[in-house]
């Protein structure tokens, strides 16, 4: 009992560190954000998505391992109040991680293309709200089935069909996460070596945070269990997943936000400050209105001195 206590402690400690340290660098990131114009690059939306996400995403599995320590400790057994929350939460949560992981994928291609500047890639901004929808799609029909076997009895087929989608679906995530990867390979002369390195760290920490998910489901066994599938997992599995996989994308997070270039004051020229203070709308034919009225005003004060 003491073992199952220490590893709970262990546990919440790492999920609320994250969850503390994604809040302030989401914050941050809104404020270096702010300074940006409104028609700014897609990137920024995307960016200020994935922090939001992994934010709540973490919330719910901190709610979700707090309620699973409270019912451990209190030795609540048979089907309960609290069970069946935990069991939705497990589901919410699962379905929170796909999405954090495909907006987070997403957000790596999008800032590769922000950080090039180039508009005319369409392309490339295309595919990435398909594959992203793609995968909102799966997430939330494996979701669905997850309901519908927790609210049906003898739902094992459902469950483990719920079960084998979800390994599918990192699957899917670890296979189309090669195209922030694609993107850094085709637009490397053009972005920073500091920029560049940071990027590929965040690629292969998200391949990483998948790929640990994916052992995960292949050494505790899918759909082994069809309630309580929280407090059934193994201690080191636990405290790993929230080391591993929630770090990973607090990490993650911190590198997009040191990514994120700062918006560069322009220092105004002695015309266009002219032009701010006397009129807003100073265009081109005003400008040489100006030089012609200032050229003959010159040239009056000369034949006066003379």
């Amino acid at each position: 009992m003491t073992t199952t206590y220490t590893f709970y402690c262990l546990t919440l400690a790492l999920l609320a560190t994250a969850f503390v340290t994604s809040t302030v660098i989401c914050f941050l990131s809104f404020l270096k954000l702010h300074a940006r114009s409104k028609t700014a690059e897609v990137g920024v939306n995307w960016i200020r998505a994935s922090m939001t996400i992994t934010c709540i995403w973490l919330v719910v599995w901190l709610t979700e391992a707090s309620m699973a320590f409270h019912v451990d400790r209190s030795g609540i057994t048979g089907p309960s109040t609290l069970h069946s929350i935990l069991d939705h939460l497990e589901g919410a949560r699962t379905l929170l991680s796909v999405v954090t992981s495909a907006t987070i994928m997403s957000t790596e291609a999008e800032l590769v293309v922000t950080l090039k500047q180039d508009v005319k890639i369409k392309n490339t901004r295309t595919l990435t709200w398909a594959l992203w929808t793609f995968i909102l799609f799966l997430g939330l029909i494996r979701f669905i089935f997850y309901e519908i076997s927790l609210t049906t009895h003898d739902a094992e087929v459902i469950y483990s069909a719920s079960a084998y989608m979800e390994m599918a679906l990192y699957v899917v995530i670890c296979l189309i996460a090669f195209v922030p990867f694609i993107c850094l390979v085709l637009y490397r002369s053009m972005l920073p070596n500091s920029i560049f390195f940071l990027l590929l760290v965040a690629y292969f920490l998200t391949v990483g945070r998948l790929g640990f998910s994916i052992a995960q489901d292949v050494l505790v066994g899918i759909g082994a269990d069809q309630h309580d599938a929280y407090l059934t997992l193994p201690n080191w599995i636990r405290v790993a997943e929230a080391g591993v996989v929630g770090w990973a994308a607090v990490m993650t997070m911190t590198i997009i936000y040191s990514a994120i270039p700062k918006p560069k004051k322009k220092r105004p020229t002695r015309r266009s400050r002219f032009s701010t203070a006397s009129d807003m709308s100073f265009n081109c034919q005003d400008t040489l209105y100006w030089d012609a009225l200032t050229k003959s005003k010159d040239s009056s004060i000369g034949s006066n001195q003379v």
